[in-house]
């Protein structure tokens, strides 16, 4: 018996009812999600609909808080990440060309975390929001991501932006 047929086997024991009711939760967690970061885009002067793109939204979501061109580092590194897991597995478990590419996917995740935190940290700051706010979008991201959206905080603009005006007014002093 493989993976698919034990999963219909035990859902077959489930009752109908539970089934429904999970679906009903999972629906609604998932509209509630879209409507924050609905709110969130407008709260930052975007339009909401552009939360409901793929990519796009992650896109607008690296403008309002961090830089554009990051989204593009961390699409790419998403891509070669996936590409490494794939090629470590075409080589046998234990060769040197499997360990060499599970190396580099695990070096490269590891970039993605890092991508994340900075994001959600960056996200905090620019709705005036501290470094505790920021370590709650990363591990309770929904939470976190439903009270951004429905709190009183405004979108006081883009960190990195404020930090390179900075530096630009310091470079102009001196």
């Amino acid at each position: 018996m493989n993976d698919t047929e034990k999963i219909i086997e035990y859902l077959k024991t489930v009752p109908i009812g539970v089934q429904l009711v999970y679906c009903l939760i999972a629906i609604a967690l998932g509209v509630l999600a879209i409507v924050a970061m609905w709110k969130i885009f407008v709260k930052a002067g975007e339009k909401g609909w552009k939360s409901l793109v793929p990519f796009y939204n992650l896109y607008i979501l690296f403008k309002i808080c961090w830089n554009s061109k990051y989204f593009w580092i961390y699409l790419a590194a998403t891509v070669a990440s996936s590409a490494l897991n794939g090629a470590s597995e075409a080589f046998a478990q234990g060769s040197a060309g499997n360990i060499v590419f599970l190396v580099l996917a695990i070096a490269v995740s590891i970039y993605l975390i890092y991508l994340d935190v900075v994001l959600a940290l960056n996200l905090a700051k620019a709705f005036g929001h501290g470094v505790g706010f920021g370590i709650g979008l990363v591990f309770l991201e929904f939470i976190f991501m439903l009270i951004l959206a429905f709190d009183s905080s405004k979108y006081v603009g883009n960190p990195t932006e404020a930090q390179q005006v900075d530096n630009n007014d310091q470079n102009n002093i001196e």
